[in-house]
């Protein structure tokens, strides 16, 4: 079981270096809104992290989560077990700037997020 997530792995560092790109994830962290709740604050650049751009089969792919609600997105970001991104996210690729609008960590072996091209990157 192990030699088969060590060949996985190794099979997905493969796949992404084909062809990598740089993804720099900027995450807004929740900050008290002095009422008792939270919103987003203002984001933080993360360090620039290796990932491959996947376009998908069809265009604007949809995704069903446990509540029920439909999620639409352009392509997926590939990466190694490790990837720091989350849903809500922003990623600059290149001129290019994404939402993340859904992360899957499952299999083990990679993470892939759904994105949202939302404009360019500056």
């Amino acid at each position: 079981m192990q030699r088969d997530l060590a060949l996985a792995t190794k099979n997905t560092e493969r796949f992404i270096e084909y062809r990598p790109v740089e993804a720099v994830v900027n995450r807004a962290p929740m900050v008290d809104d002095g009422a008792g709740g939270h919103v987003r604050g203002t984001p933080v650049a993360l360090a620039p992290q290796t990932v491959r751009r996947v376009p998908t089969s069809l265009s604007q792919q949809v995704d069903t989560t446990e509540a029920g609600r439909v999620k639409k997105f352009d392509l997926y970001l590939v990466g190694m077990p490790g990837f720091d991104v989350q849903e809500g996210d922003l990623v600059d690729i290149e001129d290019s700037r994404y939402d993340v609008v859904f992360v899957s960590v499952i299999p083990e072996h990679r993470v892939a997020a759904g994105v949202v091209e939302v404009g360019d990157g500056s």
